[in-house]
């Protein structure tokens, strides 16, 4: 299942601060100081105030801004090897794995023993199915922090390597050390599966969606085990909640199709087959587009492909980080702006949503509809002047819009529902 990672950086920036204190404390004598200098402490706070701007940027998707950022703490903080590595988190996001690399490693370098920069590297290159360096990478973390994902990791890879044995002495590994893991025991359900071994499989597969019962990727796998050994009754069940969940998801559908065929209700079956092919289609379509922006990753046209077709899928979540990640390769391009203000405004980001519109009309104050856009925004959150204003804008570009001079002649009431009545 392809999915497109989203790092929140408000976790790591706390574990920064204390990094910050640490290097800074420590830095240069030989034994530990008692309290910071007043120069020190005000160098860690213009750090940790970049950090935080860059933190921001990133959750909104403006991906230059927060680099911008990271530039403006590394002046300050470059003997630091948390601020390389939020470089490199940033640059993930970007699909830029070469130049992550280099920002991991330079953590390393200041830091050999940073957690999680192996980690990381390990990952984006098991993501472009260098098998041989992900295992390296895996192993160098192993070294100063073994733990179950790691273990999980390795045998990924060696399944992908098709080397079972080590892929299962792994993934055991993985369940001692953490008998809690819910991703070891999927994938160990997934080995037992592939070496046909559906008692076994299907076990693994309930414990790990014990552990993890909202994981739809989980939930499905169950259940398309479950109706490949015959409980058709029960595999339903999950297909059904993961259908429900992942409509865009070729397997689902199809699989539910099948059963529900198999029971006897045809018509809903066959709906679910037809819409499965149309589904297949576009994720092959998915695959190669999300392989494209791994192998050019400054390729504006690829960003914008991945995004429509998962729009197309109704993956929407999904659509907005790639239309953004291309909005940062062409911050001018004002059509894509527009988008991702849209979607944003879609998936409930009225904050992005606002900033994106706004930006929009610095740059063209001419569109009307984004003044009504703009202006709705306003109302929901309750800022009824600057709604005024902007849908007053409208009618001075677009004097016949009856939609936005009946919003204004109900703007005094007070509420957002009552205005949209």
């Amino acid at each position: 299942m392809i999915s497109l990672k989203i790092i929140k950086l408000s976790s790591i920036i706390h574990l920064t601060l204390i990094l910050i204190l640490i290097m800074i404390l420590g830095c240069g004598d030989s034994e530990q100081k008692e309290e910071l200098t007043l120069d020190e402490l005000k160098t860690a706070e213009k750090i940790l105030s970049f950090l935080n701007l860059a933190q921001e940027a990133l959750d909104e998707g403006r991906y230059n801004a927060a680099l911008t950022q990271i530039d403006s703490a590394e002046i300050y903080g470059k003997h630091l090897a948390g601020v390389h590595y939020f470089r490199g988190l940033i640059l993930d996001q970007l699909n830029r794995f070469d130049d992550s690399e280099i920002a991991y490693s330079q953590a390393l370098i200041i830091n050999p023993s940073f957690h999680g920069a192996w980690f990381n590297m390990g990952n984006n290159a098991l993501g472009l199915d260098q098998f041989n360096k992900a295992l390296k990478h895996y192993n160098n973390e192993l070294k100063e922090y073994p733990r179950a994902e790691v273990y999980e990791k390795i045998a990924v890879t060696h399944s992908n390597l098709y080397e079972s044995e080590k892929a299962m002495e792994n993934v055991m590994k993985a369940v001692e050390i953490d008998s809690l893991y819910a991703p070891a025991y999927f994938l160990l359900g997934r080995i037992y599966r592939d070496e046909g071994k559906i008692k076994d499989a299907l076990i693994n597969l309930r414990k790990a969606h014990k552990l993890d019962p909202e994981n739809h990727e989980y939930i499905y796998e169950l259940g398309a085990l479950l109706l490949k050994s015959g409980s058709i009754d029960e595999s339903i069940n999950y297909l059904y909640l993961a259908q429900q969940n992942m409509q865009w998801h070729y397997g689902s559908n199809y699989n539910l199709g099948q059963a529900l065929v198999r029971i006897g209700k045809k018509q809903e079956g066959h709906q679910l087959l037809v819409r499965a092919d149309s589904l297949q289609e576009l994720e092959s379509l998915t695959a190669r587009f999300l392989q494209r922006t791994r192998e050019r990753p400054n390729n504006q046209t690829d960003w914008g492909n991945l995004a429509n077709v998962f729009r197309r899928m109704g993956r929407l979540n999904e659509a907005t980080k790639a239309y953004k990640v291309a909005l940062s390769l062409g911050p001018n391009n004002l059509e894509l702006r527009n988008t991702v203000a849209y979607l944003s405004l879609a998936t409930g980001d009225t904050t992005g949503a606002l900033w994106h519109y706004r930006r929009l009309l610095e740059q063209d104050h001419t569109r009307a509809d984004t003044w009504f856009n703009l202006g709705i925004i306003q109302v929901s959150r309750g800022e009824f002047s600057s709604a005024r204003k902007s849908w007053e804008n409208v009618l001075r570009l677009e004097p016949g819009d009856s939609t936005t001079s009946q919003f204004l002649r109900k703007l005094p009431k007070s509420t957002f529902l009552e205005i949209l009545e």
